[in-house]
């Protein structure tokens, strides 16, 4: 159990350092959370040895869980600005293409009834991280502008899970659906939805993502009418760096 907690913060940690730049902060430990964009396929790959090895420990509720973080991870490590030079090659895009298939394949099913809740919550749960990953390798990999309508779809799918999954998982969803967010009523759901989780969750991590969505909403604002706008990655990078400590969602 203790080792699940620990990979499951580990996790999100790597989600944030992905994005977070503060060059003259000292960062975790390497072995734990080194996600530079330059990270070496060795590092990565025993990174995933380790996190298979705990997964394959865990209880069949926890492994249910795990399996999109899992994903989750590898998408983290692996994807790169659009900048770098390995974005357009072949290699890089297949990669994607079998993440991408190996998430939509992730089959979690549940009833979501009122006869087993903590399977429910869990299948839920597990959807959610499904989901939210799903959306965030298309918008990191420059899919989205293909497939807004079925990236809207996802969303609308989570966010009418959410409710049903526990509220200590829901910080990072909630970022990651909240970023396609961009209309008032839109908006003001995913501010709802976050409200609503407020009296079990610390106040310190719900104010961190209300800061976090509205300076991400607060960018898409400003590039609205621009023909050159920040990609998905820029975008998160810039307002995760203007935060002086590690953005946190667990």
């Amino acid at each position: 159990m203790l080792l699940e907690w620990v990979s499951y913060h580990e996790i999100l940690a790597r989600f944030s350092l992905r994005h977070w730049r503060k060059p003259e902060a000292e960062l975790p430990s390497q072995a734990i959370c080194d996600t530079r964009p330059f990270t070496s396929p060795e590092t990565r790959q025993k990174a995933q040895v380790e996190l298979s090895m705990i997964i394959g420990q865990a209880s069949f509720e926890s492994k249910r869980f795990f399996k999109p973080l899992r994903l989750l991870s590898e998408v983290v490590a692996e994807i790169l600005p659009a900048g770098n030079p390995e974005t357009p090659t072949e290699e890089y895009r297949r990669k994607f293409e079998k993440l991408k298939g190996d998430i939509e394949s992730l089959q979690i099913s549940a009833s979501y009834s009122l006869t087993d809740l903590k399977a429910d919550r869990i299948a839920a749960k597990s959807e959610v991280y499904r989901l939210s990953t799903l959306v965030y390798l298309s918008r990191t990999t420059n899919q989205g502008e293909r497939e807004d309508s079925e990236i809207a779809a996802l969303v609308e799918r989570g966010l009418q899970l959410l409710p049903v999954m526990g509220t200590c998982e829901r910080p990072l969803p909630l970022l990651i659906f909240g970023c396609e967010a961009r209309t008032d009523e839109e908006r003001l759901r995913i501010l709802n939805l976050v409200s609503n989780a407020e009296n079990t969750l610390p106040a310190r991590e719900l104010h961190s993502v209300k800061t976090l969505l509205h300076a991400l909403w607060t960018q898409d604002d400003l590039h609205a009418d621009n023909i050159l706008k920040p990609t998905y990655i820029e975008k998160l990078s810039a307002v995760f760096s203007a935060s002086d400590l590690l953005p946190h969602f667990a």
